[in-house]
């Protein structure tokens, strides 16, 4: 499952519905730290499809959601379980941190997990477009 590009009118539909955590990116496309998260986000997206829906909102286009959550810097990720922010992290970081960071919210390797983002994706009406142009959202 790619990162999804969310703006102020999907942006409640396609976090609301999710059955698993959602991992929020605000991000800016004239910010370079955010640019050199995409690939990582990417990466981390396809590697826990139905563990965690990874979601990105570019400030520029959706500042009420960038309001909402209270970012001040570039990037910032935020983690929301059932729709309420479970952690924060600001600034870029490298697969492994991140990872190491979002391990309080994904599930073991011993575990399984029975609700896929593709469902939760598909069921939502919400008009979340991946990313199509070599990760850079727009």
């Amino acid at each position: 499952m790619p990162v999804l590009v969310v703006d102020e009118q999907t942006y409640d539909e396609v976090v609301g519905t999710a059955q698993v955590p959602v991992l929020v990116d605000v991000t800016a496309r004239w910010c370079p730290p955010c640019r050199a998260m995409e690939p990582v986000l990417e990466e981390l997206a396809a590697e826990v499809a139905g563990a965690l829906l990874v979601v990105s909102a570019d400030a520029d286009d959706a500042p009420d959601v960038a309001l909402r959550l209270g970012v001040m810097s570039f990037p910032t990720l935020v983690v929301l379980v059932a729709g309420e922010e479970r952690a924060r992290f600001v600034g870029a970081r490298g697969p492994g941190r991140l990872r190491e960071d979002l391990r309080p919210f994904l599930p073991t390797p011993s575990q399984t997990t029975t609700t896929t983002v593709a469902t939760t994706v598909a069921s939502s009406s919400a008009a979340a477009r991946p990313w199509t142009d070599g990760g850079v959202p727009g």
